[in-house]
């Protein structure tokens, strides 16, 4: 079986985080994307990310979340996040979660 390193697929983003919301959209993998991808594998293979130091964790599932782009800086945190309570989302995306 092949896994799929879901954090390969994910194209850098690079330039300006003051990018208007569809340019931010555009430099991250879409959901058509990933779909294209995971049509060429085993479907039996295991979804994998790669861990912060090394290694791979597994993926236990996936969940729409709304999100606000680029809102975090510091070492360790996602660079994307959830909004505050009455905010509004920048975009919704399809999070991958892992096992603890």
């Amino acid at each position: 079986m092949t896994a799929i390193d879901v954090k390969a697929l994910h194209r850098p983003q690079t330039g300006s985080i003051h990018k208007s919301r569809s340019a931010v959209s555009a430099s991250l993998l879409t959901v058509g994307e990933l779909i294209a991808r995971l049509e060429k594998v085993d479907p039996n293979a295991p979804v994998v990310i790669a861990g912060q130091y090394g290694g791979f964790d597994g993926v236990i599932a996936v969940d729409e979340r709304p999100l606000k782009l680029n809102v975090n800086s510091f070492d360790g945190f996602g660079r994307h996040d959830l909004p505050a309570e009455g905010e509004r989302p920048d975009v919704t995306g399809l999070a991958i979660l892992v096992a603890p």
